[in-house]
């Protein structure tokens, strides 16, 4: 591996350091968002999707239920390891230098792409978020792994990219709200593809989901993949009333 691909290796291992040092100064419950995200994971695995801590156990629909989703099985595993739960964060936000690292390829020359890797790396509210039980490392996962599944699926050399794609988008929305606008940034990439002299181009044929559902080659169907990922994720989310 040539010495500057190597970078990013000892690039992740000081932030990983660094997130570590953020996450001792915090606790499961320094914010309203980790705790309440905790709680919704155990009502989950009771199931149901309300916060047990609030009176009649009411829903909290301002939380969507993908990341709840991720954590119920490590809740169950390590309750009541709640420091471990910040180890996961510290996981995923590594785990986003590699994709960062692997999304800058292709964009950037090797030198350039070292220093986006540390200014994404080093940023202070990159580092805040890793050790906090919170959705933010997760959505930064699935939105870079998504990111790259779109380059896979419009070059064309990954059968069923178009399903992962698809998936992941479907699951970037169900992380955070904000995830939907990956529907716009995917089907503006495919129009942009044909606009560049690949397929022809679907843009202006039917708006986003009209670009999305016509891209060829057969297989590559996000729609599809969307669908079934919000699917699942509202059925396991909200499977049964809160008690009153």
């Amino acid at each position: 591996m040539p010495g500057k691909n190597r970078l990013w290796l000892w690039a992740a291992c000081a932030a990983g350091a660094w997130y570590a040092a953020f996450a001792s100064r915090r606790y499961v419950g320094f914010y309203y968002d980790d705790a309440a995200y905790v709680l919704l994971a155990k009502s989950l695995l009771a199931g149901k999707y309300a916060n047990p801590a609030l009176p009649g156990q009411m829903g909290m629909p301002l939380f969507p239920p993908g990341f709840p989703i991720f954590l119920a099985p490590f809740v169950c595993l390590l309750e009541p390891h709640w420091p471990a739960l910040q180890a996961l964060s510290c996981v995923l936000s590594v785990a986003n230098l590699a994709l960062a690292w692997q999304l800058y390829r292709g964009w950037l020359a090797p030198g350039p792409r070292v220093w986006a890797l540390l200014l994404f790396a080093l940023n202070p509210i990159v580092a805040v978020n890793a050790g906090a039980v919170i959705s933010e490392p997760l959505y930064l996962t699935v939105s870079l792994a998504a990111f790259l599944a779109l380059r896979r699926a419009l070059s064309g050399k990954l059968p069923g990219a178009g399903w992962l794609l698809g998936a992941l988008v479907g699951y970037a929305a169900l992380v955070r709200l904000a995830g939907l606008t990956l529907v716009a940034s995917v089907a503006a990439g495919c129009g942009a593809r044909g606009a560049a002299g690949g397929r022809p181009g679907p843009a202006g044929r039917g708006g986003g989901a009209g670009v999305l559902s016509r891209l060829q080659p057969p297989g590559f169907r996000p729609v599809h993949g969307i669908f079934l990922a919000l699917g699942l994720g509202l059925d396991a989310g909200y499977p049964a009333p809160a008690p009153y």
